[in-house]
């Protein structure tokens, strides 16, 4: 299966617990990247899993940049709802 999204990356996790034990985070931390309105793991968290999956390198790109552009959206739309 080849992985191009962060959403696809965490799928190939069993839970948000061993998302969160692989990229060397808490506990908890996995269940913020699930669901609607999740937050988007950090790029260290990320390479961690791409790494424990052996994503290649094009497939790592891949879900940076999706993470970068998930962000960007999170930061318009909070952005808008401010006026």
């Amino acid at each position: 299966m080849r992985v191009t999204t962060v959403q696809e990356l965490l799928k190939l996790y069993e839970s948000p617990a061993e998302a969160a034990r692989v990229a060397g985070r808490g506990r908890t931390a996995g269940y913020h990247w699930y669901g609607k309105g999740s937050v988007v793991p950090s790029d260290r968290s990320l390479m961690a899993m791409a790494n424990h999956s052996r994503l290649k390198a094009g497939e790592v790109t891949l879900v940076l940049l999706d993470a970068i552009r998930c962000r960007m959206s999170k930061a318009i739309d909070a952005e808008s709802h401010r006026d």
